[in-house]
C-alpha cells in the first residue's frame, strides 16, 4: 500500500469515527506521537474505556452491582441450563 493510500485510509476512518473512537484513537495517536515506547497497563487503556472503568469503580464501591453467581444461577433457571 503506497503512503498516499494509507493517509487516506486513516483520514477516512477517522472521519467517520463516532465519538468515542475518535477519543481512543486520539489517545493512541498522541501516546505514539509522545514518544511512549513502552506503556504500563493503564496508559494503553484508551480515554473512554479508563472513564468507564472508574465508573464501575464507583458503582462497586457504592453496592451497585450484583454478584456473578447471582446472574449465572438467574440466567440457567430462566432458559433451563445446567452446569
Amino acid at each position: 500500500m503506497q503512503e498516499v493510500d494509507i493517509k487516506t485510509e486513516l483520514y477516512e476512518r477517522i472521519y467517520h469515527a463516532d465519538g468515542d473512537q475518535l477519543k481512543e484513537i486520539y489517545g493512541l495517536l498522541t501516546n505514539y506521537f509522545n514518544g511512549k515506547q513502552t506503556l504500563s497497563e493503564w496508559d494503553a487503556i484508551s480515554p473512554v474505556r479508563k472513564e468507564r472503568l472508574e465508573q464501575s469503580i464507583r458503582q462497586a464501591e457504592e453496592g451497585l452491582f450484583r454478584p456473578a453467581r447471582d446472574i449465572i444461577r438467574e440466567t440457567r433457571e430462566k432458559y433451563g441450563l445446567n452446569g
